[in-house]
């Protein structure tokens, strides 16, 4: 089988999207499937390969359109944000068509929608992931006609399962597949110390480790709030953030003006270097927040699979979309928007190891089947059908 999957992203990235497609083509890739990538031409600061900065079993070697990639013009003149990313979408829209109708690909797969909008008029065998649902009502009436026309819907949740049926969509046409669990982690973890000593990391303090984007929604600041409520021998590690979107030195400007010695913000690391900082963690926390819809009940975050496969306890906020991965037993769930709760949940954790460690056992157990090949498994048998029945 041969697939092309097309993304509209600068990669390799630091974002959390980059390292889903990544892991996505990994997998499908050991499933026996022939996995072209094609993304725009843009700017990329990262000198690593993919599969190096990915930390890989295999590498990726992209086919680039052309767009138009002002981005360069975002930090001097901020306010242009939208525009410079319209005008980037659209001119690679473009491209995509017409790579499309020149080279006739197989099959088409992307978790860009919208990139299909005028293909979808014209081929068939195209298959969308969704991780998230339109706000607007034009939105949603673009997004309609191109899941009508698509042979497959691979959603994420169960609740945008029901969005997507809610537009007329049937159920046999939608796979419910979350982001994959990285069990390899388990197999890299280090000794504790070990990590710490490495790491540069205090060795007589519980750590407590915030990995990702430094996102508003994604609650680092009520975890800043929280840790002025944790006793002096628990330190909050940070490791995350992106100086593209401008989200590191605020967060710094915060941890200095409130004076939070007991904060360190450690900023983005590659990803052969996230198994470290996860064996030198007493307790991994997901402070998201409610800020809209796709907050509370779209969010599937990879830092989530990522503690659950290194068998770490977890401290989280209490949100549909992660009770549904996590379920009822396998974190200890808090009130979002609460520094207080989270302050609490953490402390609870580090009182009670053997609990905390029951815990994270049951993680793992999830993960193994969320793992990344389990999903690369059911969606090759999905395109599969869906292709020959269509």
């Amino acid at each position: 089988m041969s697939l092309t999957y097309i993304a509209n992203a600068r990669f390799p990235t630091e974002k959390a999207h980059g390292l889903q497609i990544a892991k996505t083509i990994e997998a499908l890739t050991r499933k026996h499937i022939n996995v072209n990538l094609v993304i725009p031409k843009r700017r990329v600061f990262e000198k690593l390969s993919p599969g190096e900065f990915y930390d890989l079993s295999c590498e990726i070697k992209p086919i680039y359109l052309p767009c138009i990639d002002w981005f360069f013009l975002y930090k001097p003149f901020p306010r242009l944000g939208r525009f410079l990313y319209a005008l980037e979408t659209i001119t690679f829209l473009f491209s995509v068509t017409i790579f499309g109708l020149i080279h006739l690909p197989a099959t088409l797969f992307t978790r860009d929608p919208y990139l299909f909008v005028l293909l979808s008029f014209v081929r068939k065998n195209l298959f969308l992931e969704l991780h998230t649902f339109p706000k607007t009502t034009a939105g949603k009436a673009v997004l309609r006609q191109i899941l009508k026309r698509a042979n497959g819907i691979v959603v994420t949740n169960r609740f945008l399962l029901k969005k997507v049926e809610s537009e007329g969509v049937a159920e046999e046409k939608i796979l419910v597949a979350p982001n994959g669990a990285d069990l390899s982690l388990s197999e890299k973890m280090i000794p504790k110390l070990t990590a710490r000593q490495q790491l540069g990391l205090p060795r007589n303090q519980h750590i407590v480790l915030y990995l990702g984007n430094f996102y508003v929604s994604k609650g680092v600041y009520v975890l800043l709030e929280a840790a002025n409520n944790l006793s002096k021998n628990v330190k909050v590690v940070l490791v995350g953030g992106s100086e593209a979107d401008r989200n590191i030195e605020p967060l710094k400007s915060v941890i200095v003006k409130n004076s939070l010695t007991q904060v360190t913000l450690i900023g983005f690391q590659e990803r052969r270097r996230i198994p470290t900082y996860l064996s030198a963690a007493d307790v991994c926390v997901l402070p998201n927040i409610v800020t809209d819809e796709e907050s509370e009940f779209f969010t599937t975050p990879m830092k989530m699979l990522d503690y659950m496969a290194a068998k770490r306890p977890i401290v989280a906020s209490d949100l549909p979309a992660l009770r549904e991965i996590l379920g009822d037993e396998s974190a200890v769930f808090v009130r979002p928007n609460d520094p207080q709760a989270l302050a609490e949940g953490i402390l609870r954790v580090l009182k009670d190891s053997i609990k905390a460690n029951s815990r994270a056992k049951l993680a793992y157990f999830l993960a193994e089947g969320l793992s990344w090949d389990n999903r690369a498994r059911r969606i090759k048998m999905f395109i599969g059908k869906s292709i020959t029945h269509a």
